[in-house]
């Protein structure tokens, strides 16, 4: 399912000044939303956060029903917002790459459940090899890897770092980009996408049973990056949750943690923000694949966005604290190099575009800076997530 998420945030630097006294709506109360930082606003009120501190607090309605985000599109103030963001990083690649780039030499390094096989479909619609759509990958094309080889899985899946290990590049003289997602909504997909049941118990006990299968393995992925250990590698690489549908009973890279990817990736573009940040790293290329072509192939046939799994949809509220506690001990450097906010809040019916000023303590992110441009990318309990179509494969 194509979800264009919307994320509302601000900058740090301007709570203090926004932030001004205003009168407790009638309709809200302490005990229906969390303690949220928030602007200036009708439903802004002081209250009392758990460790006895005043806060300035979001005071929202009862939560309504969930709601998809398919449809919704971003406030105009979000896009004025997007748009700068763009331009910018349009600005500094044109600056390194000088005149109009060549676009063939722009390939795609694919990592796993963010939309991977539908910008492989874009690219070779182009002409473009990216992914497994190219000739050929050092050791092989191999689906799931390559037996009695150095490869646990398939060849566009594996980091780059891993090449690198064993004296190759397949990367070597191109501009290369990757896209990035949430944690938590990568992770339901991945779920969903592996045929688990479509409710929120057996989400938790599925994620609960492979992220403790791969914890201790990612672990030490991570401490010796960019030389990981081969057991550990391969491991987490291969292994499967419990249940998962017939033909996927090796995981195939697909809960290894994205920075591993990514920091072999020029230009990161952030699925929450696709179209936008797709528009802007295209623009030295004289616009050569416009970002219209991202929703056209959002469903390619080789994964049709109705395959393998019945149509469900899993809140991303579904995720129970121990599950949420475990992806961000597996994941906390995705988490802290991509901006991602590690907190759900209640609800983006309730919250729409009201702005949001980030709290001064995130789990495993010392402040909104680490996000790159002074914010965080959030989730909110009623976002839905599917487990195909452009995001889920």
């Amino acid at each position: 399912m194509l979800v264009w998420a919307v994320h509302a945030h601000v900058d740090s630097r301007s709570r203090e000044s926004s932030l001004q006294p205003v009168a407790q709506s009638s309709a809200a109360s302490a005990d229906t939303c969390d303690c949220v930082w928030a602007r200036r606003s009708a439903n802004a009120c002081e209250q009392t956060a758990n460790d006895g501190s005043a806060c300035w607090k979001l005071c929202c309605s009862p939560i309504g029903r969930n709601q998809s985000l398919q449809h919704r599109l971003p406030s105009p103030k979000a896009q004025q917002r997007a748009a700068k963001r763009a331009a910018k990083r349009s600005a500094r690649h044109r600056s390194q790459q000088g005149a109009e780039a060549d676009v063939s030499k722009l390939q795609f390094i694919h990592i796993p459940k963010t939309g991977g096989t539908a910008m492989e479909v874009t690219g070779r619609s182009h002409g473009l090899q990216w992914g497994k759509h190219r000739s050929q990958m050092p050791g092989g094309m191999c689906p799931f890897g390559c037996e009695g080889t150095w490869q646990p899985c398939s060849a566009w899946h594996i980091p780059p770092a891993v090449f690198a290990e064993h004296g190759k590049n397949p990367y070597a003289g191109f501009t290369t980009f990757c896209n990035v997602r949430h944690p938590y909504s990568r992770a339901i997909s991945e779920y969903i996408f592996l045929g688990g049941a479509c409710n929120a118990q057996d989400l938790n006990a599925g994620l609960q049973d492979i992220l403790g299968k791969i914890n201790a393995s990612v672990v030490a992925i991570q401490d010796g990056f960019p030389r990981m250990p081969a057991d550990a590698l391969w491991l987490a690489s291969r292994t499967q949750l419990a249940g998962a549908r017939p033909m996927a009973n090796l995981s195939d890279c697909h809960w290894l943690p994205q920075n591993l990817y990514a920091k072999s990736c020029d230009v990161v573009l952030h699925i929450e923000s696709l179209r936008e940040d797709f528009e802007a790293m295209m623009r030295p290329y004289g616009n050569a694949i416009p970002n219209v072509e991202l929703q056209r192939h959002r469903c390619p046939p080789s994964m049709p966005c109705k395959s393998f799994v019945d149509p469900c949809e899993l809140p991303v509220g579904s995720l129970d604290s121990v599950s949420r506690a475990m992806l961000r001990r597996v994941y906390r450097h995705d988490f802290h190099q991509f901006g991602y906010d590690p907190q759900v809040l209640p609800s983006r019916t309730q919250v729409r575009w009201r702005e949001l000023a980030v709290p001064q303590h995130m789990p495993h992110i010392e402040s909104a800076a680490d996000a790159g441009d002074g914010t965080l990318i959030r989730l909110f309990g009623d976002d839905l997530v599917s487990g195909s179509g452009m995001f889920g494969d």
